[in-house]
């Protein structure tokens, strides 16, 4: 059986929270890579856009009954972001949690280049893209 929408949305508020709550840690040695102030952006941003869609609703105005009478492609589009998302910010997760020094690149040679250069640099914009499509689709 798939997971609910409200499900999903709860896991990935959880996973951005903790996120955030690590990146505000005194050992957190990623403010280089993404400043813990990006983190607490985006956690807003995904509050909001649950506020926005009453996605703790019950019954008929539950975003789950809005979705099911919606066309099936919208309820399809914000399950999978959400659960992309989710995948996503789990990920992240996993490089916060590791006990080895960060990835940062310090010891790759300097470039020019405006791409980013650590996986947390890498992942970060996918963070911001994902709940920006959740306003697109449905906001």
């Amino acid at each position: 059986m798939p997971t609910s929408v409200s499900t999903t949305l709860t896991k990935c508020l959880a996973a951005l929270n903790h996120i955030k709550t690590r990146a505000e840690q005194p050992d957190y040695r990623h403010e280089g890579d993404v400043p813990s102030a990006s983190w607490t952006n985006e956690l807003s941003r995904l509050r909001v856009w649950t506020s926005n869609v009453e996605a703790y609703e019950t019954g008929q105005s539950s975003l789950e009954s809005i979705l099911g009478n919606t066309s099936p492609l919208t309820g399809r589009a914000v399950t999978g972001l959400l659960e992309n998302l989710h995948l996503l910010l789990s990920d992240i997760l996993g490089k916060l949690s590791r006990a080895a020094p960060s990835a940062s690149g310090d010891d790759a040679p300097s470039t020019t280049s405006p791409e980013p250069t650590t996986e947390l640099q890498q992942l970060y914009p996918e963070v911001v893209s994902s709940i920006d499509w959740l306003y697109v689709v449905f906001g």
